[in-house]
């Protein structure tokens, strides 16, 4: 049995273009008789068993076709249509053509052409499913995509990420991508990146819309001949995305902070109890001091001597705070290690304790190194102090200072150090050492394997500062049972050593030269200004103290006589020194300035004093340390005998009060 349905013929001459096989073309009569005139196609074969059933007329009914026919044979007229043939064997489908032709006699027959489009029709629907399938997979996707032609017009556009910017799929199809941002800038970023695509290149950007963060990829989209005809984007709203890693870094940043806070906690534990034990020492034996005054000079002298042995340690304990931050101002000078060992060699031993044996191995001849030699001081003392804490009960410490010429990598040096001649120091002990967990952290600042309170984990890593600040390096050999040893590689200097200061903590202040200069002294600080006050006056100099920048312009005008030297501190308020000394400098041309002060190098750089040529004294200083700077400026800056100058007038300054 045969089903078939009719239906209009399509107007579109596209269905002829794709037409291979050529027509069926058959002759039927009104008595329902058919000829062939031309066709074998496999369609044919089912073709004409359908015609032949025409004859008769029980099964002449069963086809539509049939009012078709009669339409040619009655009326004359041509006719088109689609006609569906459902075979036994498989449907059929035909564009069909009648048209009618007379016969000599004056009759009617229809010329019939059946065209074959069953292949034709199957693609395309596989192709309408295959898009069908697409469209359904792109309206699931978080994003959308959509094309536009070459002048920016929307040809499509699907995806659930439409929905998001209130958008439904193909609403904008047939408008341009100006209507859509309300632009035609040609520099607006959209504009310039869908330009690329269509001359080929595959872009990506990003934009804002209706609130919504969204990236962009777009490519060039091409006909079948390769030519570009369009651009292919594809959208993604990344805001929550964007959300949460925002989200993230904040919750990055509290946990920095967090940890931020236990490592202040656990230095300021540290700190609390090394000062607590340093201001016992001075608070005990200047009160012994003050009890003995009366009875025993010997005895005095010895209590305020174990005071300023307390007191230079809390000095060194700023002075490692600063170097773990970097934020000391360091003062690089021409040093021998080796002496340097032996300048400390007492000090150490005290340190360490009867049970342990100290060793120093300095090398004769040994090079010179440019470094601070207070930095250095205290770098050997923590090194000295970290070997000490490693020993149970009795041990052995070695120091040893030689020269050594590096050519290559060194099995146990730091790694990368270029090649070049050093000078190295090495502290060894017989320790228990150090497992390989612990030696991964040993620089890192508040690291400790000490008891809480009882270390501020700053030692090793102002020891890897004070090395780095010099242009060294430092390594560490360790295994657990086998003791710990220290290298620090520093770079040969080829400069000789300069005359010998007066060093840190020395007692020598007999020997400091004095002067009858005068010196203008500023200190918002009371108990500084009267101790540089009286060191400076013990050491001859006419000195006017100040304590602020306003009081030290009066005296200025007020003053008739000469003034040789500014010594001021950098931060003050309303004024800082630098700003001070430029006032003074322009109204006294020629006058040497030094600065001093007990900040780091980051403040004391936003003041602007850390400039070359700049003379300058840390705090806490000695009086011996002071009075041979401020000699050494005199002798080197020293100005004409200029006089103050009359009738000078501060300036009013508003600005905000600078907190010291």
């Amino acid at each position: 049995m045969y089903i078939e349905s009719v239906v209009p013929m399509p107007t579109s001459d596209t269905t002829d273009a794709l037409l291979v096989e050529p027509p069926i073309v058959v002759r039927i009569s009104p008595e329902w008789g058919y000829e062939v005139v031309s066709g074998g196609s496999p369609a044919a074969v089912a073709l004409f068993e359908a015609l032949g059933r025409l004859s008769a007329p029980a099964t002449r009914a069963d086809f539509t076709i049939v009012a078709r026919l009669r339409e040619v044979f009655g009326e004359g007229r041509r006719v088109s249509f689609r006609w569906q043939l459902n075979a036994r064997s498989k449907a059929r489908h035909f564009d069909v053509h009648l048209f009618p032709e007379r016969t000599e006699g004056g009759g009617l027959h229809a010329l019939g052409t059946f065209f074959d489009v069953t292949d034709e029709l199957s693609a395309g629907t596989a192709a309408y499913q295959t898009r069908q399938r697409f469209e359904a997979v792109l309206s699931h996707l978080p994003g959308f995509c959509y094309t536009v032609d070459k002048d920016l017009v929307f040809t499509s556009s699907v995806g659930s990420g439409l929905a998001s910017l209130n958008l439904k799929p193909g609403q904008v199809v047939g408008k341009s991508l100006r209507d859509l941002w309300g632009t035609s800038d040609p520099d607006y970023e959209p504009f310039a990146c869908h330009r690329a695509a269509l001359d080929g290149q595959t872009t990506t950007y990003r934009d804002v819309c209706m609130g919504r963060s969204l990236e962009y990829e777009l490519w060039p989209l091409r006909d079948a001949s390769g030519a570009v005809i369009g651009v292919i984007g594809v959208g993604l709203d990344v805001t929550e995305r964007d959300s949460a890693k925002e989200h993230q870094v904040k919750l990055t940043e509290r946990l920095r902070q967090a940890g931020k806070m236990e490592a202040i906690g656990q230095l300021a534990g540290g700190v609390a109890h090394d000062f607590n034990n340093l201001l016992t020492c001075i608070i005990g034996n200047l009160t012994l001091a003050e009890r003995q005054l009366s009875l025993s000079a010997e005895a005095t002298a010895r209590h305020l001597s174990e005071a300023g042995n307390a007191a230079d340690s809390a000095a060194a304990l700023t002075r490692q705070l600063l170097a773990f931050g970097r934020r000391r101002v360091i003062e690089p000078r021409t040093i021998d290690l080796s002496a340097l060992v032996t300048r400390v060699e007492g000090m150490l031993r005290r340190l360490i304790g009867e049970g342990i044996m100290l060793q120093t191995r300095c090398a004769e001849g040994l090079w010179n190194v440019e470094a601070d030699p207070g930095q250095f001081e205290q770098a050997l003392v923590n090194l000295v102090v970290n070997a000490r804490d490693a020993i149970a009960d009795h041990g052995e410490i070695c120091i040893e200072t030689k020269n050594v010429e590096v050519d290559g990598p060194l099995a146990a040096g730091p790694a990368n150090l270029p090649a070049g001649e050093y000078v190295l120091l090495s502290v060894s002990d017989n320790g228990h050492g150090m497992s390989d967990v612990v030696r991964e952290h040993l620089f890192e600042p508040f690291f400790t394997t000490k008891q809480i309170g009882y270390g501020t984990g700053l030692g090793l890593a102002t020891v890897h500062a004070a090395v780095e600040q010099s242009g060294g390096a430092v390594a560490v050999e360790s295994t657990l049972g086998s003791g710990a040893t220290f290298k620090i590689f520093l770079p040969r200097s080829m400069r000789e050593l300069a005359n010998a200061d007066v060093r840190q903590g020395s007692k020598e202040e007999a020997a400091t030269p004095g002067g009858s200069e005068r010196i203008l002294l500023v200190e918002d600080d009371p108990l500084v200004l009267e101790f540089a006050h009286c060191t400076l006056q013990q050491l001859g100099y006419d000195v006017l103290p100040c304590s602020s920048s306003d009081e030290a312009l009066r005296t200025l005008a007020d003053q008739g006589e000469p003034f040789d030297l500014l010594l001021t501190d950098v931060v003050m308020p309303r004024m800082n020194g630098k700003e001070l000394a430029a006032r003074v400098k322009a109204l006294v041309p020629g006058i040497a300035v030094l600065y001093c002060s007990g900040y780091g190098e980051g403040i004391i750089a936003q003041q602007g004093v850390l400039d070359d040529q700049v003379n300058f004294i840390a705090k806490p200083y000695r009086p011996a340390e002071l009075g041979l700077k401020v000699r050494a400026v005199l002798d080197v800056d020293g100005p004409e005998a200029i006089s103050g100058v009359k009738e000078l007038v501060p300036e009013r300054d508003d600005r905000t009060t600078q907190v010291r």
